[in-house]
């Protein structure tokens, strides 16, 4: 429990972040998590994962429809069983129930990490970030930079 000296700091703390937060939201509403939602839902939730801004990108609709449709639903088991767990954890942050930290520390606590790492291709596909490693360095640059 906070002291009173401390609430009241917390309190001068609000209208602070208030105006952060508001200055960081689009101007048209969640619309931002579209990107993210349809590589999700349409190509795996992985996507969500990565560690680089996926609101901050444009994809076209029709390229990830059409990815999706070669996908197909023969996804390699061990992909399916990533993905569960994954949307698992989505599920239980959207109900705001558990603490985000408890449940992604949870998350990487049940995945199967010795078969992501032991796995052949073209399975290992889908878990190699390497790809990333340039977008990510950018990322980091930029963030030092401010």
């Amino acid at each position: 429990m906070f002291s009173a000296e401390e609430q009241e700091d917390l309190k001068d703390l609000r209208p602070l972040f208030e105006e952060l937060t508001t200055a960081q939201r689009p101007a048209d509403g969640v619309s931002f998590m579209r990107a993210p939602l349809h590589l999700a839902l349409l190509i795996s939730p992985i996507f969500l994962l990565l560690p680089m801004q996926l609101f901050k990108k444009s994809y076209n609709r029709h390229t990830m429809l059409s990815i999706s449709t070669c996908l197909g639903n023969s996804k390699p088991r061990l992909l399916v069983d990533v993905e569960k767990q994954i949307w698992k954890t989505l599920l239980c942050l959207a109900s705001g129930a558990d603490d985000p930290f408890d449940l992604l520390h949870g998350l990487s606590d049940s995945l199967p990490w010795n078969d992501i790492h032991t796995a052949l291709s073209p399975d290992s596909g889908w878990f190699d970030l390497s790809k990333f490693a340039l977008s990510m360095s950018t990322c980091i640059h930029t963030f030092q930079m401010h």
